[in-house]
């Protein structure tokens, strides 16, 4: 039999624990149920524990990218800063270029665009907006999907011919095909 003189408190935003205890007094025994709520973040750390889990973000945000001004491939746009129990909802000024699930749609930028991520951090009822600038650049093709762009546009061009012909020379370079498999 353990005496028991604490009991770990769930952790934010968990459920209550509900603990079945023997309770022992002037050689009597009850039982008892006890009903612990999870910790709480009290209301004169609530600012610092959002620019903390803003902190948080901001180190994540970025996903693939080096940087956030230099943004070419999707955003790792958590939803939840756990260890504080903390809610992350985005929005952004241009959901043609960068939606609110952090995907980047940058195929045809034919310059870098500047666009701002605004994150609602919640807790409760409590709410708190931050912004964060990004400059979004045009996708970064591999050699081959240029290669692909240029001939696609070429045979583009000849839409009214019975035929397509194909370049013999790309860039100063010499092309040829041939046909892939049987």
């Amino acid at each position: 039999e353990q005496r028991i003189t604490r009991i770990k408190r769930p952790d934010y935003n968990s459920q209550s624990e509900i603990h079945n205890l023997i309770i022992k007094q002037d050689g009597k025994e009850s039982e008892i149920e006890i009903i612990v709520p999870p910790k709480e973040i009290p209301s004169d750390k609530l600012q610092e524990v959002f620019d903390m889990a803003y902190e948080e973000i901001l180190t994540e945000i970025s996903g693939e990218n080096e940087c956030l001004s230099r943004v070419t491939k999707k955003l790792n746009m958590i939803t939840e800063v756990t260890e504080y129990g903390i809610k992350a909802d985005y929005y952004s000024d241009n959901m043609e270029i960068v939606d609110s699930y952090g995907n980047v749609y940058n195929k045809g930028l034919d310059a870098p665009v500047r666009i701002k991520i605004f994150i609602d951090l919640s807790y409760k009822d409590m709410t708190q907006r931050y912004e964060i600038p990004l400059m979004v650049f045009p996708a970064e093709l591999s050699e081959t999907e240029k290669l692909n762009e240029q001939i696609n546009e070429i045979i583009k061009n000849q839409s009214d011919e019975e035929y397509v012909v194909l370049p013999d020379n790309l860039e100063g370079t010499e092309v040829s095909f041939v046909k892939k498999g049987p």
